[in-house]
């Protein structure tokens, strides 16, 4: 059995994914192939994968496992965007890491 709340749709992640993904597709910066409610699932899937894989492999050296996750996050993200040029996840971590 698994615990449901990460999987319902009233969940707040979920609900947040779902309304910026909505609005990028009214700005057209998202492909209209999928709804947002499945591009949200499709991300949260893989985020929750990448946490799992982090609680794994990070110890030895997580700067570069950062690093790497963040590669894998802009290469999967390309699918759904429209212009996948415009993603750039390193930039947006080093100004996070910044503050």
């Amino acid at each position: 059995e698994y615990d449901e709340y990460f999987f319902t749709d009233d969940r707040y992640l979920t609900r947040i994914t779902k309304e910026t993904i909505e609005a990028g597709q009214k700005e057209g910066s998202f492909r209209g192939k999928w709804t947002a409610m499945e591009i949200g699932i499709r991300i949260l899937n893989f985020s929750r994968g990448l946490v799992y894989n982090y609680c794994i492999m990070h110890k030895e050296d997580p700067e570069h496992w950062i690093q790497y996750a963040l590669q894998c996050q802009e290469e999967y993200m390309s699918l759904f965007v429209s212009d996948p040029q415009r993603i750039d996840l390193k930039k947006h971590y080093a100004e996070v890491v910044k503050k």
